[in-house]
């Protein structure tokens, strides 16, 4: 393939990454002054998979937030292969940059906001991601400026559109999944937000909220189990509250307990960093803010297709109490007033232009398409029905003993 000029107009430089289902290379766009350019060729002869890599074009064309990468041109090989054709980034990934340890709060508060502005032209546009992760987040040098964007729509859900996944189908990368995604059930654009959340904890801890040795393990600890708080662990007890309280709450079971959307997570990322002292940054057309790094500027790497992520194993962890000196960071933010928000992609507002070595990603391969074990589901299930059990007998027996105290008390 390298050398050869496909449909007259891009040649095919080199190979950027590969991936399970295609191939992206770099190529020269000959017709404009020989622009570099992403050709992204479908490797599958899978119908679902052509399905799908047609679906990631139709959303990527509707989507064209500076901070998504941006769709030039499709077709086809003269095989019949599919094809797509973005701008070719020059930056690194966030699972890269992460590789070299956790990243400051300022850092990581700029990145989760520019992550929220994609997400809200997103999801007005009926558009659930389903897999953000580090690998799929690249951060890219404009100048003196660092520009994110969200690449890989390759699982995204169309909200109004015929649905190609089976129902109880699992679609993401465990341990960036929300519970919602984990049992199978309806997503929504909180779904991503619970993963945003996964990736502002993973930027400053250098570890998953939970993790696990298998998929049915980090699947059945994100259904039950609620992360450490980040004030908790080592090296982050002067965090802020403030982005502490943010983070935790995106990470909540319920999507009810979450914020209810995407502009509302990038409201209080920019909050949050103008309080911390952040210098406002040049504009970039199309940003609320253009938002650079503080930190070294990184040499020019491919856009990655997958990341397998680091080997590291890490210990379960529990949440303690939280002391009484320290307040519920949850409790930081405004309380929501009256019923939750529905908060259904596309109900948001306009869209507005020494820790221990971090794991990138989860250990395990994204989840293409599986069945969510139902040993797991059933277990998940009774469990929720002891609780409930539990609850039922408490309130009955404090019924009763109030019972036997009015009665005593007419007795008199």
């Amino acid at each position: 393939m390298l050398g050869e000029v496909l449909d007259g107009r891009y040649r095919i430089v080199d190979v950027l990454g590969r991936g399970g289902i295609a191939i992206v290379y770099r190529a020269q766009q000959l017709l404009v002054h020989e622009r570099d350019v992403a050709v992204k060729i479908l490797t599958s002869t899978r119908a679902s998979t052509a399905q799908r890599f047609e679906t990631e074009a139709r959303i990527i064309a509707r989507l064209r937030h500076p901070n998504t990468l941006k769709l030039l041109d499709s077709g086809r090989t003269p095989d019949g292969r599919l094809y797509l054709v973005t701008e070719c980034l020059h930056g690194t990934s966030l699972a890269q940059r992460l590789a070299d340890g956790p990243i400051s709060a300022l850092a990581t508060v700029r990145i989760m906001a520019q992550v929220a502005e994609a997400l809200i032209e997103a999801h007005e546009e009926g558009v659930i991601h389903r897999d953000l992760k580090p690998g799929n987040i690249f951060l890219e040098q404009v100048g003196s400026q660092e520009v994110v964007k969200v690449l890989d729509f390759g699982i995204a859900k169309l909200v109004d559109a015929n649905s190609i996944t089976a129902p109880m189908m699992i679609f993401g990368t465990p341990g960036f999944m929300a519970p919602e995604q984990c049992l199978g059930q309806t997503v929504d654009g909180r779904t991503d937000l619970y993963a945003l959340g996964v990736i502002g904890y993973l930027c400053l801890s250098g570890r998953l909220p939970v993790d696990g040795s298998s998929v049915e393990q980090v699947v059945a600890l994100t259904i039950e189990r609620d992360p450490m708080p980040l004030g908790r662990l080592p090296g982050l007890e002067d965090l802020d509250p403030l982005l502490e309280g943010l983070i935790m709450q995106l990470l909540a079971k319920d999507p009810r307990d979450r914020l209810p959307d995407a502009a509302a997570v990038a409201d209080a990322c920019w909050r949050i960093e103008r309080a911390a002292g952040g210098t406002d940054p040049v504009p970039i057309p199309g940003h609320s803010v253009a938002a650079p790094s503080d930190e070294a500027p990184t040499p020019e790497a491919p856009t990655p297709e997958e990341d397998p992520g680091d080997e590291t194993e890490l210990a379960p962890i529990t949440r303690p109490d939280t002391p009484a000196d320290r307040p519920d960071p949850t409790l930081l933010l405004p309380p929501r007033s009256g019923p939750s928000p529905a908060a259904e992609v596309g109900s948001g507002p306009s869209a507005r232009a020494a820790a221990p070595r971090p794991r990138s990603d989860s250990t395990m391969p994204p989840l293409a398409a599986t069945e969510p074990s139902s040993q797991l589901l059933l277990q998940a299930r009774r469990r929720r029905m002891r609780r409930q059990l539990t609850l039922a007998v408490g309130s009955a027996v404090v019924v009763g003993a109030l019972a036997t105290l009015l009665v005593a008390l007419l007795m008199r």
